[in-house]
């Protein structure tokens, strides 16, 4: 068997289509046993393609897939995006690169950088609060009911419903 990484973030110019014309899934999900996700210049997710694409532990993972084009997707709908802007790769910060754009965000995510946690399965992640525990759960219902994360991002339930 070999085994390849592949960085997922593939742009909407680069989505492929079926013979209707209608998106099709990622291209890594039927090419590569292994995926790595990167941001801002740093490995944040990794293991296994079909547990990293049907089970993102990562929000940016996860926003990613949200954002990506699908046969599940109606044809011609809009696409959820990933709000704020990219970290420009010259500027380092305290805490979690992602911070700025993610709605689970809390304190701890601002003042500490989450190392590269391994987990079962040969998955690793980058996060505060990787999305298959509770914890993600309760810090996006608090900032839900503030109506802000602790970096000021604003997140409405429609944003949720969403998938924004």
């Amino acid at each position: 068997m070999v085994t390849r990484t592949v960085r997922l973030g593939i742009p909407r110019s680069a989505s492929m289509s079926n013979a209707s014309g209608r998106p099709t899934d990622p291209p890594t999900s039927s090419r590569t046993d292994e995926l790595a996700v990167m941001y801002s210049g740093q490995i944040v997710e990794s293991g296994p393609t079909a547990a990293v694409l049907d089970a993102p532990l990562m929000p940016y993972t996860a926003a990613l897939l949200q954002s990506t084009p699908s046969v599940d997707k109606p044809a011609g709908g809009r696409l959820p995006t990933i709000p704020g802007e990219p970290l420009p790769p010259e500027r380092r910060l305290t805490g979690c690169r992602f911070a700025s754009r993610c709605r689970y965000a809390i304190e701890r995510c601002l003042t500490a950088e989450p190392p590269l946690a391994t987990t079962a399965g040969g998955r690793s992640h980058r996060c505060h609060l990787p999305l298959d525990g509770p914890a993600a759960s309760e810090a996006l219902a608090a900032n839900l009911a503030r109506g802000h994360t602790a970096a000021g991002l604003p997140v409405a339930e429609t944003d949720v419903a969403r998938g924004a």
